[in-house]
């Protein structure tokens, strides 16, 4: 057992010494081919997509809502010219707080797929 590890990492000590002194034949996007002094070794690789799910779902809160009278409020009165009504506007300036917590849940699917693209 000790002796095929042996040989294991001299072959893989061998190999990188010859990919190291390799000259490059053809550079295809997808493959490369390169000549080493022992022969020729080729290198494939493959492209694929990493596919996986992620949900997310928001949630807001809406606390306790509070009103404040900023300021003194202006009235404005109008007296009917048509008959005997008097109309009253009155503006007033508020402050609204509204509290609102909001929170997302997020949800991965533990297993996601790989597509290959084998085209």
């Amino acid at each position: 057992m000790e002796q095929n590890a042996n040989l294991d990492y001299l072959l893989s000590r061998q190999i990188e010494e010859n990919e190291k002194s390799a000259v490059p034949i053809s550079e295809e996007p997808d493959q490369k081919k390169v000549c080493v002094p022992d022969g020729c070794t080729k290198v494939a690789q493959q492209y694929a997509d990493i596919i996986t799910s992620v949900s997310m779902k928001s949630k807001s809160i809406v606390g306790k809502i509070e009103t404040e009278c900023c300021g003194d409020p202006v009235v404005y009165c109008e007296k009917s010219k048509c008959d005997n009504v008097c109309n009253i506007t009155i503006k007033q300036k508020v402050c609204v707080k509204i509290p609102i917590s909001y929170k997302i849940n997020v949800c991965i699917e533990e297993d996601g797929r790989i597509d290959c693209d084998c085209d």
